[in-house]
């Protein structure tokens, strides 16, 4: 395994900034499932199944090329924590091979007739997705759960955020200023060297 973690980075959207986002999950203790994923993802006939929320297995100490993409905001957790959630790795396969033909055989005999949500493809396909030659994505080791992802706050190993807000988040969050009370340790995703090994270590 590269990591013995699982990462959430929030980003900046419609619904405010990256920072407001990861306050949002804090105080709703769960991770929004906002948009279907892989290999079926666009087949309305399966509703919510196919929705999932995302996470990454990178290394804590190189997380700058992930935060380039979202922020330096997120939430990290225990593999083994969401694994007990039903976590499971994204399968990456080429768009051309002997592999990917013979999944989109199984799918393509699946939507013969009528798309009975039950067939058991249904279940692997939000964690199957293609690689295309124009971007790659298994870097980012991507995990995912089906739908929404509850957590409790003894659940939380570690939140992200620079290094700048530190002292007062924690003093926020441990008070419950965002509802609930978090006490887990912060960390800035862009710190390097030592300063990063040593945080890893000291993590419960």
């Amino acid at each position: 395994d590269m990591s013995d973690y699982l990462v959430h980075f929030t980003k900046t959207d419609e619904h405010g900034t990256a920072y407001e986002s990861m306050f949002r999950i804090l105080a709703g203790c769960h991770i929004e499932a906002t948009a279907p994923v892989g290999r079926a993802s666009r087949l309305p006939e399966l509703g919510e199944s196919q929705q999932a929320a995302c996470f990454s297995e990178i290394p804590l100490d190189v997380l700058d090329r992930l935060v380039s993409r979202r922020s330096q905001f997120g939430v990290g957790f225990h593999k083994s924590t969401l694994r007990a959630k039903g976590a499971g790795r994204v399968w990456y396969l080429d768009d051309l091979s002997d592999q990917m033909s013979d999944l989109q055989m199984m799918i393509s005999s699946a939507m013969t007739g009528s798309i009975d949500p039950s067939d058991p493809i249904w279940s692997l396909t939000p964690f199957i997705d293609n690689v295309s030659a124009g971007y790659h994505f298994e870097w980012e080791r991507e995990w995912r759960v089906i739908g929404p992802t509850a957590f409790v706050p003894d659940e939380v190993a570690f939140l992200f955020m620079p290094e700048g807000q530190h002292q007062a988040a924690s003093a926020f969050l441990a008070a419950g200023g965002g509802g609930t009370s978090f006490q887990c340790p912060i960390l800035d995703p862009l710190w390097q060297g030592e300063t990063m090994q040593t945080a890893i270590r000291d993590l419960p």
